[in-house]
């Protein structure tokens, strides 16, 4: 399969939002998904171009503020055009993917991950175990080492340059924008193949 291929991108996005828009179609008619419905062959088209010839720029993360917790979210377009570059990307994942990174097992991964710890458990019986909240992991992943990470992995300088663009992302929120130097959203975990 050709990659990078303009026609199969704009299908792949194409299908993305129609599934967004079946989900959302009885929104506020103000909301944005029934505008880009309208408008789908031009942002798609434009972005997708973005994507192929290396210069996609994703648009700031909005933070979300609620008494539980906080949610960063991306724009419903950059969701689609980040779903097509990690499409996109994904027959490099078996030759980048650290081997004990269960991503690429999709969900079957959940059930190998477990069944290796239940054998650890059983064969070397340790004193202690860890349990690692995953939000709080991402939040600590500085973005200088997955740039680096980035770049003795890829040599494609496009590629390079889109991903160190979705990982240092700016921040939008209620008192200002915001740079952080770490810390990646829970909605693009493929960086933590890295």
């Amino acid at each position: 399969m050709k990659r990078w291929y303009f026609k199969d991108m704009m299908e792949i996005g194409k299908k993305l939002f129609r599934k967004i828009h079946r989900q959302k179609h009885h929104a506020n008619p103000n909301h944005d998904v029934h505008f880009m419905a309208r408008e789908i062959d031009d942002w798609l088209g434009k972005g997708v171009e973005s994507i192929v010839d290396g210069s996609y720029s994703p648009r700031h993360l909005k933070r979300h503020y609620f008494p539980d917790e906080v949610v960063e979210q991306l724009h419903l377009s950059d969701r689609i055009f980040q779903h097509i570059l990690l499409y996109e990307l994904k027959p490099t994942f078996p030759h980048v993917m650290n081997p004990n990174c269960y991503h690429l097992n999709g969900p079957r991964g959940v059930r190998l991950a477990t069944a290796r710890v239940r054998k650890a458990l059983a064969e070397e019986n340790p004193k202690y175990i860890i349990r690692a909240d995953i939000k709080s992991i991402y939040k600590s992943i500085p973005h200088w080492r997955l740039v680096e990470d980035i770049k003795t992995l890829y040599d494609d300088k496009k590629v390079q340059d889109m991903l160190e663009e979705i990982i240092t992302n700016p921040i939008e929120t209620p008192r200002g924008c915001q740079n952080p130097d770490h810390g990646i959203a829970l909605s693009w975990a493929p960086f933590t193949i890295f």
